[in-house]
């Protein structure tokens, strides 16, 4: 196995424990605020959320990469 096969499943393993950390934070949350209000919610509802939040937790990096590439851009001209 090469070393960039190998880093590909690394990063694949640490991107399903970074995701199912966020699964168990967001079930939490939602169980507290089900809780409060006397509703319960599905384990779907909580999958759907956490793939939205991921969804979004994505679009993040990418906006923040991009600032990130214009920021150094700038600070070469100068």
């Amino acid at each position: 196995m090469s070393q960039s096969e190998e880093d590909s499943k690394q990063e694949a393993r640490l991107l399903s424990r970074l995701k199912a950390a966020l699964w168990f934070s967001i079930g939490k949350a939602v169980d507290e605020e089900t809780l409060k209000h006397g509703i319960n919610a599905t384990p779907q509802f909580i999958g759907a959320l956490t793939e939205l939040v991921w969804a979004q937790i994505g679009k993040l990096c990418v906006r923040v990469r991009a600032f990130l590439a214009k920021s150094e851009q700038a600070e070469e001209r100068r």
